[in-house]
């Protein structure tokens, strides 16, 4: 029976060698359950994206699977950029996550370029190669380009934008040359169907699928809110913590995300988008309760 929804996964590439068959084992779980894409994260910091490139070549050399390879570009010279598009290029890739990135803490810095920016610039660097060459020119009808976009249910706390604020951004990358969203983690099913009816009404065409992280770890969901300054259910915590063992506590954590995800899929989201964290049983549940494998 063919998949009716988009099922996909985030990776984080190995930042130690103890971590490459972890991540390998975990990878080759996920790939097991034939997920439309898996994105790779850009490396430590968004500075270095050599260890991502190394993981998508392999993806794209010995797998099925269509990785997503992440790029970054608020602290990266428009030079530097261009190097690495080109890089991924050049391995095969086909598909782009364009992320504004993180601030770094306590150090002074200059935003260089926006995601709509590097959108666009992916889009030119990709045409520049067609000119080129006539084999790039048929591997593009063959797998045309893809670029990935964020959006932000509940507006982006980091940038301290409002929810309007973020669907309009949204429309910027959409006439960038966007061709889908995937949404920041959120917690709330209102806040997700809210976004999507104003995006709706602004005149967001593109599909937006629904980022969600299934996990049951309050220590994760808590990393994850002084990451990304999106703020956790204090009532999620407080059950996951109260569990008598860890098993009520994986039903406590499953069923949220289970809950969310399908009401994503109820309201007209394409499908879901897992972090996983390199931990492959988390999403596995999530995908089988849903229906999705």
């Amino acid at each position: 029976m063919k998949r009716t929804h988009v099922l996909s996964f985030e990776m984080m590439p190995p930042r130690s060698h103890g971590a490459v068959e972890l991540f390998w084992s975990c990878s080759k779980q996920l790939v097991a359950l034939r997920p439309d894409f898996i994105s790779i994260t850009y490396g430590a910091g968004g500075f270095d994206y050599t260890s991502s490139l190394e993981v998508i070549t392999k993806l794209v050399d010995d797998t099925p699977v269509i990785p997503i390879a992440h790029l970054t570009c608020i602290r990266t010279p428009k030079s530097v950029l261009e190097e690495t598009v080109n890089a991924f290029l050049d391995a095969g890739v086909r598909m782009f996550l364009a992320l504004r990135g993180d601030e770094p803490k306590g150090k002074n810095w200059i935003q260089l370029m926006t995601s709509s920016e590097l959108t666009h610039l992916i889009r030119m660097l990709d045409k520049k190669r067609l000119r080129k060459n006539a084999d790039n020119k048929f591997n593009a009808i063959a797998r045309p380009l893809v670029v990935c976009v964020a959006a932000f249910p509940n507006g982006n706390p980091i940038t301290r934008t409002t929810i309007d604020q973020e669907v309009d951004k949204l429309l910027e990358k959409q006439d960038a040359g966007a061709d889908f969203a995937i949404t920041q983690v959120y917690y709330s099913s209102s806040e997700f169907d809210n976004f999507m009816k104003k995006a709706s009404k602004a005149g967001v065409q593109i599909p937006i699928l629904a980022g969600v992280l299934p996990t049951w770890e309050p220590a994760r969901l808590l990393r994850t809110q002084s990451n990304i300054g999106v703020q956790a259910p204090s009532k999620l915590l407080d059950l996951l913590e109260s569990a008598r063992d860890e098993e009520e506590q994986r039903e406590i954590g499953l069923q949220f995300w289970v809950d969310l995800a399908q009401n994503a899929l109820d309201s007209g989201a394409p499908g879901i988008h897992a972090f996983t964290f390199n931990k492959p049983n988390p999403p596995t549940l999530l995908a089988q309760r849903l229906g999705l494998l």
